[in-house]
Parts: C-alpha cells; structure tokens; sequence
C-alpha cells in the first residue's frame, strides 16, 4: 500500500467536478458555473474568471501511474489520494466525514446540496448505480402561490410574477389548474435546493396544494 503513498512528479486520474465555491465552500452552480457556460467575448471570459474562479473539487482517484485503482476499496483509494500531496489554489479534495450526523450539519449550516455516503470497502464501478453509494440531497420545501399556467405533453407549468416555473403533472394538475381558472390564484408547496440570487428555485419540483 505504501507505494502508492508518493509525492513529486505522478500521473492520475481522477474523479471529481469543477465548480465555482463561495467563501463559505458551497458550490454555486447557477451564479458560478452556469453563469461562465454563457460567456461568450474574451472580455467576459476574463471578467468571470476574476469574479467567479473555478475549483477542481476532487472526489476519488482511478489511476497512479499506470496502476488501475478501481477494484481497491475506497478507504485504501482515499488514503491514496489524501497522500498525493496536491497543492493548487484551484484544486481541492473534498471533505470526509466519518459521522454521518455531524457531516450533515456542517453541509446544511453553509447551504451545500447534500452528502454522498460511500461505503468503505466499495470498488469504484463506472457508470453502475450500487447501494454501496447514495446521494443524500438538502431538500427544502416552500409554500409558493402562482397566478397562471399554460398546457404542455406533461400536465400544466405553472408560473408567477417572479419567474419561477413548476412543472405539475398527473393526476395532481386538475386540481392546480380548476383553481387556477376559478380563483385565479393556486398556492403550492414547492420542493427546491436552494434559491438563487436571482430569486429563482434551484430544481423546483412540485409537491401538493396549499388551497
């Protein structure tokens, strides 16, 4: 195992995501890397590079020089990658935590998304979905009121004056939509991760009626 343990000059590839971190370490994906996605003049691409720099946030490591690391257990794969010694303003290994409960609160107190829990001895089995993984998402719900809808193949989008859109669909879209029509007004209870700047809901999914 301790041949893995180098530091210097190596080749690996890793696994992770590249995201734009607030001062707290949450991503933002609507005001950092969606908001660079759209920059199109180098005068922009500049500008977003000063205002929103990219982190490469490191989730696991695949290969060491050559060496295929897959089938190791992930405990052994850590120790492998936190022993890299990677020092890079734009790198950043994410964080563990071996107390599920304590984990979560710090990513809920600065807002982050959610936990992916990881078995200790699972082998790393690209594009494979196993229980020895599960993503554990920061769900939050909120009661919205919208004042419109229009039909799509799926149900009914309703909308308000803020711009923010759900999708209700099923059999749940009859009654949105007779409130709606007769009232005018529908209040929902919409689930979402989190809101933007902008005001918008981050992945706002539909969840029942209010009145």
């Amino acid at each position: 195992m301790h041949d893995f343990f180098i530091k210097g000059h190596y080749e690996a590839f890793l696994d992770g995501e590249m995201c734009v971190l607030d001062d707290r370490g949450t991503s933002q994906f609507n005001e950092g890397i969606a908001f660079r996605s759209h920059c199109k003049s180098s005068e922009s691409i500049n500008r977003a590079m000063s205002e929103y720099p990219v982190t490469f946030v490191v989730f696991d490591i695949l290969e060491l020089d050559g060496t295929d690391l897959r089938a190791k257990p992930y405990e052994f794969r850590r120790k492998v990658l936190e022993n890299l010694d990677v020092k890079h303003s734009n790198v950043q290994i994410c964080e563990v935590f071996s107390d599920i409960n304590d984990g979560w609160d710090k990513v809920t107190s600065r807002d982050g998304e959610g936990l992916i829990l990881k078995h200790k001895n699972s082998i790393y089995r690209e594009g494979y979905r196993s229980g020895n993984w599960k993503k554990v998402k920061n769900i939050k719900e909120l009661d919205v009121s919208f004042d419109r809808f229009e039909v799509n193949n799926q149900g009914i989008t309703v909308e308000n004056q803020e711009g923010i859109r759900v999708l209700v669909a099923g059999r749940h879209q009859h009654e949105v939509r007779k409130l709606l029509t007769q009232k005018g007004e529908a209040t929902l209870t919409i689930r979402h991760l989190g809101i933007t700047k902008a005001g918008k809901l981050r992945q706002p999914t539909y969840m029942k009626v209010v009145n």
